[in-house]
């Protein structure tokens, strides 16, 4: 493979854009609207948010294999045909799930229903598609950084308007349901558009292999996993990633009543969120150039000791000095956090590299499927384990003040979480044997 053009690192990032604009805006915006605007109940709206998580997750790792293993016959290439054909699915999805009401009869409940069931599937397609494509764009290690590193900066750009504008826009077309079908069908296009930028970015880059080369075709679904299972980076990666994705849900779940109820700074959460995502797009940057003179594993190793002593350093200030000190440490603290998890998206193509190599098996995006599906499922976790544990110490939304013991439990989910996660990282990357030297 040659060398990228910015123009094809750029084109190649935009599907990255897609994938966090969805991310953002149904984050942000699908409790909202079933229960603000589309007037269902609340244990209806996280029913259907629930069938949503579900579906994606199991369903990545089976779009994955599909992917992997069978070629569609129109379109060129292994992956693009897939974004091809599913963006298109996943635009009209996300049109119609925002524009649905009427929830009071079993018809309209059985077609959202199913317009959630078909956007998790189409989600699954692009998006473990998309991730294919990034062994296809390069086997350069430095570039490989580069080109993620412009697939996270974009992705953090649109994600900030994605989770930004659509309230706005909405008011602006009228508010209700006439704003949101507005909204939701300018949402669609611009993930659409982002996703058809991507695919013909990569049209010289993405190739068909031959069958009879395809070791893996051999394989039944059961086989192909447990060989990618004794892939240890591979192992690795995906323990570190669920880790950082339960405490960084955890944390991110409670820390506006951290801000509100221990540090008495209510106006400071806004600034403390903005500062986050404004530095971390800085950090995104730093990393290539770290790359190029040291390992990923040594990088991401070190990015995580330095997290450990900040963690201490935020911890310490929050006990005992004024919420404005304590913030500089609790962004540069959290900045780190997601610095490392950005890491291992740069870690993860040189362990399918190395699967290839070792089990003779090309699995790009069953490989990264496996490390979506287990951030997937602990990010779950932690947001579902910050509920529990609040209503089980009588946690109270509309008092005013909160009791030391309920205090406590802010203070420990804003720093346990990030310490275990980094520690457990710390120990089990000494599975990580791949280097610069190893891959070339």
């Amino acid at each position: 493979m040659g060398s990228l053009t910015k123009a094809e690192m750029m084109q190649f990032g935009a599907g990255g854009g897609a994938s966090s604009a969805i991310f953002q805006f149904t984050t942000t915006y699908l409790l909202f609207f079933f229960t603000n605007i589309a007037g269902i109940e609340a244990s209806q709206a996280a029913q259907l948010i629930l069938v949503m998580k579900v579906v994606d997750a199991i369903f990545d790792i089976t779009a994955a294999y599909i992917v992997d293993n069978v070629d569609l016959k129109f379109g060129q290439g292994k992956y693009r045909p897939y974004i091809a054909a599913f963006a298109p699915i996943l635009g009209l999805s996300i049109y119609i799930i925002f524009s649905s009401h009427n929830f009071g009869d079993d018809i309209s409940t059985f077609f959202i229903y199913l317009a959630v069931a078909v956007f998790s599937i189409a989600l699954s397609f692009c998006n473990m598609a998309y991730n294919g494509l990034t062994v296809k764009m390069s086997s350069n290690y430095d570039e490989r950084a580069s080109m993620i590193t412009c697939k996270q900066l974009i992705g953090v750009g649109v994600g900030f308007f994605a989770s930004f504008l659509p309230l706005y826009i909405a008011a602006y077309f009228g508010g209700g349901h006439k704003g949101w079908e507005v909204t939701a069908l300018m949402m669609s296009v611009l993930v659409v558009s982002l996703f058809y930028i991507s695919w013909y970015g990569s049209r010289k880059k993405d190739y068909s292999v031959n069958k009879s080369k395809q070791y893996n075709k051999q394989l039944s679904i059961s086989s192909y996993q447990t060989i990618l299972m004794q892939n240890k980076p591979l192992v690795a990666l995906m323990i570190c990633q669920s880790c950082l994705m339960f405490s960084v849900t955890l944390e991110g779940a409670t820390a506006i009543y951290f801000f509100i109820y221990y540090l008495k700074g209510e106006s400071l959460f806004p600034l403390y969120q903005g500062l986050v995502v404004a530095l971390s797009s800085v950090a995104i940057f730093v990393a290539p150039k770290l790359i190029r003179h040291y390992d990923k594993r040594f990088v991401y190793i070190s990015s995580c000791k330095l997290a450990i002593i900040l963690l201490f350093i935020a911890l310490y200030s929050s006990l005992n000095f004024s919420a404005n000190v304590s913030l500089v440490f609790l962004v540069l603290l959290k900045v780190l956090i997601v610095f490392c998890a950005n890491l291992v998206w740069m870690l993860l193509p040189d362990c399918v590299d190395y699967g290839e190599k070792k089990y003779g098996i090309s699995a790009a995006a069953v490989t990264q499927s496996l490390l979506t599906f287990f951030a997937k499922i602990f990010s779950g976790l932690g947001v579902f384990f910050a509920g529990f544990v609040l209503s089980n110490v009588g946690f109270e939304a509309e008092s005013a003040t909160m009791s030391s013991e309920i205090n406590l439990v802010f203070v420990t989910f804003k720093f346990l979480p990030f310490l275990l996660s980094l520690l457990i990282s710390i120990l089990v990357m000494r599975n990580y044997s791949i280097t610069r030297s190893s891959l070339y």
